[in-house]
């Protein structure tokens, strides 16, 4: 942390033991003259006297009290360095703990006249901010003063007045009772009203008071309030965190009008106003579960309870002080979401209420509670659906037309559609987006009107593509639904790096209309003719031939002039229809070129449509020809339509699942398979890209079948997820938090999920430095290895920057206790390495100019950390390009590999390395492995990236690779990648930014190897996996209109169940259906009955395990009309 010295006003940073005693300030902020910044006091000299004077006061009276330090906020941290804000709020509580004496400025307290204090300190500011909650309840020795720095007395003699202020009992202010021991609600009564500046902060400010850590996401709004109550939860079972909006004995709520959720997480601290006498009771609790979070859902056993008044109720393990009341308990209300299902929400207008505690209660085994709010929706007889345009500029494009003109709300960058509820029409905006450049064309090089109004009559397969180009940009496109406000969709354009096989392209779908509406001219024409002829034969009385009509023209004038004209047209017919047979053969090769494959529709004699228009049929590339030709030859065939290639399963073609329709799962492609496809081996990757819409922890089969999603597992940029051994189990474990692009560096926290994909563990480092990205790892089931990036003030002018060049990132990793966060060694780079020999120059990049906390020079970059069997450390500094082995007692350097000043003479080179690993160590030869990454873009070592095994001989002091496992397809990772070695000597490699995947035996040919497109995976895994998931299987029963059932059933994370079991439930009867192998993530059943299942039959299906034991069944579901989900 950084101290002012009260001397001479400068900062002064300091590390865990080093930090002297100081006094902290706690303050509410004025106006900007009356406050220091950190650039003020960086870039001021500090022997300036005009100092202001809560800033000099503070330092007078520290120094005056013998402290050579002081801290107060708005100088003492970067506020401009996100990474540094995050970890000073999550350390804030500490800090003001670890204070020696707490200082409390009262601005608006001008008096020190005993009689009127109490009254101006009662309405003073300082008890009303959010954040001087903790700053009142963290320090041991609290003193006030006045404006005039006047001490006007401590904690401990205005003790009464306070708990009157703030409802605190003397016991918790004066820190007898650890706050621990009050409840959730408690706690967050003294925050009920208490305000702060920015939204997020009501949430940051108590992150001390519950001991809890979470990244920062300024912009995050009333969610961040929402995610500490998640994180809350996850350590605790006092469910008084419910006992919000609770409203004492009273008039009965009325019933809503429409039953809509109002959550199970408060909205802010304000609805806890009524809560400060509510405790946890302890003997409930102890026999209940604990929570999980399951698709939108907080799973959990409550007590449940029906009121006279037929109000439903779950009762919590809580209730007030016996003082107060005795023999009740908090009630929240619950409304059902579906009769017979246990889904439920929290309604909105309903209030919690004390509810006797002695009422008998019916149990449920588990209920699920809706965990967002919603909003009502409107009932006027048209509603609104408004596309937002979010900033088009980042994609270098610019929004310039709409059709129709008049939905177009252009200053608010929205296209708003008035949608009549009681006409079904689908209806439809068009956009042109023109690039910024000038001389550029549009991604729509036609009328948008000629677009809109041919709408109607294109292809079905033209629509619902997310990637479109003009040949030198490629444009991905994405639309969200607004979770906050109904009708309301977010429309997301960005750069993609990748072009896929098929792109939106409406020059080609108006070419490919016109030819089709140009054959059906034609037909219609021929058919035309044909009839004249057929009328003309008519009138003559005879059966002409065309032929013998042509050998009698001379002999019969006026049957000449009618055959001349119908010969004209014949030709004009004739040569029209060879033209469009052209245009169209060029289109469908274009097509084919393109990833399409044509569709054809068969027409009768009169031109009618032999099927529905929408039935498209597709065809072989091989059959292609012999149509065109029948074609041209006017055999009664012609192509109306082009659709994409057929005969991928639903879940390939869009990563979507009809058990799962929330899921959109990025593709493993696999381009060699493995041979053990179907193992128990599975694939772990955390792909991440703008292309990606649900970026996250994935596992995979072999066959790239998808066995988990962690969306909304984990949370914002998620890294190195695998299984792990801790405590003697199998656990997952996985980064969750930022990401900073710029530097490669994140800030978060390393997550551990159970084997039922239950949070067990967010970890905590041991002095409280928020870890980055790169390393997790488990050492004796006990202690964790991590990488941290800390932002440092440096004199940069010694590596040749000049005076406003001030910032590097310092490499530290640290080894800690997993369940207490207890320190057990850190190692800081700057005590043992020379920045001079970094290969990432400083200011080689704005990012990496040094002129800011947030474009710190990031001189080493560590990125991986290993422990051998001696208590030793090996460690990769990537932009060193050398691995060092550190001493585990005084972390002085053994030896290094690679760099500047290797230990070792080495005939081959490496630079920018991942995932360096202990493989043996006997007498003096060491062998290691490591990911070399070749270059980092710039700087070239190797033309490929490759897994090596490298031989380390200490008698001679020479290094030699041993196995070199290269990337195939000339793949280069310019970044990211790891080495795996699996069992029998094979490895599993993945190729970090390149987003692959490959498997090489011990001879190092390839096994498997797969890839994501367009996606990077800062590591990959494969390993074994049992998953048992604790939140509910998925099942969607749709019913067409043959009296078809089709069912889908799927399991997230499951690996064990071998055979899906099919019922239906109908009047209290249950039918057994069929049952149906599981050979992947969703599996699906079709059920044929001799009649239309009634509107009340409801469907569920059971998992069968290995040994036929039933491992879960689905709730029940009603079938939804098939044609729903396809038109």
């Amino acid at each position: 942390m950084r101290l002012i010295n009260v001397q001479t006003f400068a900062l002064e940073e300091f590390f865990n033991e080093q930090v002297p005693p100081y006094a902290i300030l706690s303050h509410t902020w004025g106006n900007d003259e009356d406050e220091v910044s950190f650039r003020d006091i960086t870039e001021r000299n500090t022997g300036d006297a005009s100092w202001p004077v809560k800033f000099k006061g503070c330092c007078e009276r520290a120094e005056k009290d013998g402290f050579t330090h002081a801290w107060i906020d708005t100088c003492c941290i970067d506020k401009t360095n996100s990474v540094e804000l995050g970890e000073a709020i999550n350390s804030m509580f500490r800090w003001y703990s670890n204070a020696s004496v707490c200082y409390v400025y009262f601005s608006d307290v001008t008096t020190d006249d005993r009689k009127q204090l109490p009254s101006q300190i009662s309405s003073g500011r300082w008890f009303q901010r959010g954040w001087t909650l903790q700053e009142l309840l963290a320090p041991s020795r609290l003193l006030f003063f006045n404006s005039q720095w006047v001490d006007i007395g401590s904690k401990a003699q205005w003790a009464g007045l306070i708990e009157t202020i703030t409802g605190i009992s003397r016991a918790f202010l004066l820190g007898r009772r650890p706050l621990s021991e009050a409840s959730i609600a408690q706690r967050m009564s003294w925050a009920s009203k208490r305000t702060t500046k920015r939204k997020e902060d009501i949430a940051y400010c108590l992150l001390g008071i519950f001991n809890i850590m979470m990244p920062m996401i300024y912009g995050e709004g009333d969610h961040a309030f929402t995610r500490l109550q998640r994180e809350i939860i996850r350590e605790t079972r006092d469910d008084s965190i419910f006992a919000w909006g609770l409203k004492s004995a009273g008039p009965v709520s009325t019933e809503p009008q429409e039953m809509i959720s109002a959550g199970i997480f408060a909205p802010s601290p304000a609805s806890f106003i009524g809560s400060g006498h509510i405790l946890s009771l302890e003997r409930e609790s102890k026999c209940r579960t604990a929570f999980g979070f399951d698709r939108g859902y907080i799973r959990g056993n409550f007590p449940l309870y029906t009121r006279q008044d037929g109000q439903l109720f779950a009762k919590l393990s809580c209730g007030p002080e016996t003082k107060c009341v005795e023999g009740q308990i908090v009630g929240i209300p619950l409304y059902h979401e579906a009769p017979g299902e246990e889904y439920y929400i929290r309604p909105e207008g309903r209030y919690a209420q004390l509810l006797p505690d002695i009422e008998v209660v019916s149990f449920t085994p588990i209920i699920y509670i809706k965990t967002e709010r919603q909003r009502a929706s409107t009932t006027t007889a048209t509603n609104q659906s408004c596309f937002f345009i979010e900033d088009p500029i980042n994609a270098g494009l610019k929004l310039i037309e709409v059709e129709p003109q008049d939905c177009w709300w252009k200053e608010d960058s929205q296209i708003v559609m008035e949608n009549d509820t009681a006409d079904k029409t689908i209806q439809r905006a068009w956009a042109r987006f023109r690039h910024e450049r000038e001389g550029s064309s549009d991604f729509l090089t036609t009328a948008l009107r000629d677009l809109a109004e041919q709408r109607n009559r294109m292809r079905k397969a033209a629509f619902g593509k997310k990637v479109a180009t003009d040949g030198v940009t490629t444009i991905h496109i994405k639309t969200e639904q607004d979770t906050t406000e109904q009708g309301m969709f977010v429309v997301k354009l960005t750069k993609a790096t990748a072009l896929p096989s098929v792109t939106v392209n409406g020059t080609f779908e108006l070419e490919l209309r016109a030819v089709a509406s140009g054959l059906e001219r034609v037909a219609k024409r021929r058919d035309e003719i044909l009839l004249e002829i057929e009328h003309f034969n008519q009138q003559r009385g005879t059966t002409l031939t065309w032929d013998s009509i042509r050998s009698h023209l001379d002999a019969i004038d006026e049957e000449k002039c009618v055959l001349e004209k119908i010969g004209k047209s014949q030709m004009e017919w004739t040569k029209e229809g060879y033209t469009f047979a052209r245009q169209a053969n060029s289109l469908a090769e274009a097509a084919l070129a393109n990833g399409y494959v044509p569709v054809l529709e068969k027409k009768s004699a009169t031109g009618d449509s032999g099927q529905h228009p929408n039935n498209e049929v597709p065809v072989s590339t091989a059959r292609q020809k012999a149509f065109i030709d029948s074609l041209i030859a006017f055999g009664g065939w012609f192509c109306l339509l082009l659709a994409a290639a057929a005969g991928l399963p639903f879940s390939s073609a869009d990563g979507q699942y009809r058990s799962r329709p929330d899921l959109t799962v990025p593709k493993l492609n696999i381009t060699v398979p493995a041979p053990d496809a179907n193992g128990s081996e599975y694939v772990f990757v955390a792909p991440y890209a703008n292309t990606i819409p649900q970026p996250g922890a994935y596992i995979y089969r072999k066959d790239g079948d998808l066995v988990w999603s962690g969306v909304g597992y984990y949370s914002g940029f998620v890294a190195n997820f695998h299984p792990t051994t801790y405590n003697g189990k199998t656990v997952l474990q996985g980064f969750q938090g930022t990401m900073d692009q710029n530097h490669g560096e994140g800030v978060g926290q390393h997550v551990l999920l159970d084997q039922n994909y239950e949070h067990l563990i967010s970890t905590r480092t041991g002095n409280h430095h928020i870890p980055s990205i790169h390393e997790f790892t488990v050492v004796n089931d006990k202690t964790a290895l991590v990488e941290i990036y800390l932002p440092t003030i440096a004199n940069l002018t010694l590596w040749g920057g000049n005076s406003s060049q001030q910032w590097l990132g310092n490499g530290l990793f640290q080894e800690f206790d997993i369940a207490t966060g207890e320190l057990v060694f850190e190692w800081n780079s700057l005590d043992y390495l020379d920045p001079a020999d970094s290969l990432n120059a400083l200011g080689s990049s704005a990012s990496n100019s040094g002129l800011s906390s947030a474009q710190t020079w990031d001189y080493v970059h560590i990125n991986s950390i290993d422990k051998d069997n001696d208590g030793n450390y090996l460690v990769s500094s990537r932009h060193f390009s050398t691995i060092f082995k550190i001493n585990g007692t005084d972390g002085s350097i053994i030896w290094q590999l690679g760099g500047n000043h290797s230990t070792f003479t080495q005939d081959f080179t490496f630079g920018f390395q991942h995932d360096a690993r202990w493989r043996s160590q006997s007498g003096n030869i060491d062998v290691i492995s490591f990911f070399d990454n070749s270059g980092n873009g710039e700087i070239t070592f190797n033309n490929v990236s490759r897994a090596l095994f490298v031989q380390l001989n200490h008698t001679d002091n020479t290094a030699t690779v041993i196995r070199k496992a290269t990337a195939p397809y000339g793949l280069e990772a310019n970044s990211q990648g790891n080495t795996q070695l699996l069992a029998n000597d094979n490895l599993f490699v993945s190729w970090g930014s390149a987003g692959a995947f490959t498997q090489f035996n011990a001879d190092n040919e390839i096994l498997y190897h797969a890839f994501i497109e367009d996606a990077v995976s800062y590591r990959g895994f494969l390993a074994n996996w049992t998953g048992t998931p604790s939140e509910a299987p998925a099942l969607a029963a749709y019913v067409d209109s043959a009296n078809t059932t089709r069912l889908y059933v799927s399991w997230n994370g499951d690996t064990e169940t071998k055979v899906w079991r099919f019922y239906q439930v109908q009047e209290g009867e249950t039918q057994y259906l069929g049952e149906q192998s599981r050979t992947s993530f969703e599996t699906s059943f079709l059920w044929e009955s001799e009649y239309s299942p009634a509107n009340d039959v409801k469907f569920y299906a059971e998992a069968i395990g290995d040994n036929g034991d039933v491992l879960v069944k689905t709730l029940p579901s009603l079938a939804t009309s098939f044609t729903e989900i396809t038109e």
